[in-house]
């Protein structure tokens, strides 16, 4: 075990957890809970496919969602979270306004969660957040930063780079304000930096997808020919 994550607390932020096509989410959680780290989810969705991974069944961290924040009771469950936001108040203010004055009111929904799980994060001593993909869940760990201060860092994959605008996902934002931010590729670091030449190069990680070996081996008992792939 290493050391870097003994006794850190992580906030995972994710649009949908647990789902079946992001295996490579889970897998990174329960390695970071294998290295010692202790980690919550937040996560936007509750599941709704009805399959998961057998290897949920080893995963500690508590999950944390938001779906059940109705937007238009925002002061009801504000007021049970100003204990925590009270000190970060002109914070919450200063980019609710900006929102108003961009009349972009989907921002304001965002800014009145994204403080909620800001306020959920301090109650549960989160240390720094981290999400995966660079559409809502890093929109999501952005603006809980920007309401209260807590450091966060991002993964982004494919679609998310590749189909939706920089302007769309506010991209060279979510960098800006991030410790850093990781990609999968060499391929997407050089394509993020043409598409933003103003960001800091050395915030942008490459970490490549991986698999666990030991998951996939043949068994001993079973012989094949040489040269024989499929039968």
């Amino acid at each position: 075990m290493t050391e870097q994550f003994k006794g850190m607390k992580i906030g995972y932020v994710a649009k949908m957890f647990p789902r079946l096509s992001e295996t490579f989410v889970l897998n990174e959680i329960l390695e970071l809970e294998r290295q010692g780290a202790e980690v919550v989810v937040f996560s936007a969705k509750k599941p709704n496919e009805g399959q998961f991974h057998p290897q949920l069944s080893q995963l500690q961290a508590r999950i944390v969602y938001l779906e059940d924040l109705d937007p238009k009771k925002w002061a009801h469950w504000i007021s049970g979270e100003w204990d925590h936001l009270s000190g970060h108040s002109d914070r919450i203010w200063d980019l609710i306004r900006s929102a108003l004055a961009a009349r972009d009111p989907g921002r304001v929904e965002l800014l009145w969660q994204s403080a909620w799980l800001a306020s959920k994060a301090a109650e549960l001593g989160v240390d720094r957040l981290h999400a995966h993909f660079a559409t809502l869940p890093a929109m999501l760990a952005h603006l809980a930063h920007r309401v209260s201060g807590i450091p966060y860092s991002f993964t982004a994959h494919a679609k998310d780079i590749f189909v939706y605008s920089t302007d769309e996902t506010r991209l060279g934002d979510l960098i800006e304000y991030s410790d850093f931010m990781v990609t999968v590729t060499e391929y997407n670091r050089r394509h993020l930096l043409d598409i933003l030449p103003g960001v800091d190069p050395d915030k942008i990680k490459v970490i490549h997808n991986g698999i666990d070996l030991g998951s996939f081996e043949p068994s001993p008992s079973e012989l094949r020919d040489e040269d024989h792939i499929l039968g």
